[in-house]
């Protein structure tokens, strides 16, 4: 399709460094005829971008010792390059506590 060929030959140009030429105008207008577009109703629904939650702990696991950290660098600091070790970010209580088992932890022994 003439629309296909023409994106190909705008990619190999910017491959090899050189800039091709790039059409303005409407679409009614350009030189190369789109016959591939779908229809405007076709287009996927924008879904909304889920809200940023806010970080109530960052835990880590080093061998059989956890502990909580109140920011991310903290906690890299103590896992990075350690084998082995765990870490993860928790949203709530109630996240937090449900991490700490997983990871076979009792959640009132972590300070």
């Amino acid at each position: 399709m003439p629309g296909n060929e023409r994106v190909d030959a705008i990619a190999v140009d910017y491959s090899k460094g050189r800039r091709p030429a790039l059409y303005e105008g409407p679409l009614l207008q350009y030189g190369v005829p789109i016959h591939d577009l779908p229809p405007e109703e076709a287009l996927p629904e924008m879904k909304p971008k889920p809200e940023k939650r806010a970080v109530y702990s960052y835990l880590s696991l080093l061998g059989s010792v956890p502990m909580r950290h109140k920011t991310w660098p903290e906690c890299e600091r103590r896992v990075k390059g350690q084998p082995g070790a765990k870490f993860k970010k928790a949203h709530s209580v109630e996240e937090e506590a449900e991490i700490l088992r997983s990871w076979g932890v009792d959640p009132s022994a972590v300070k």
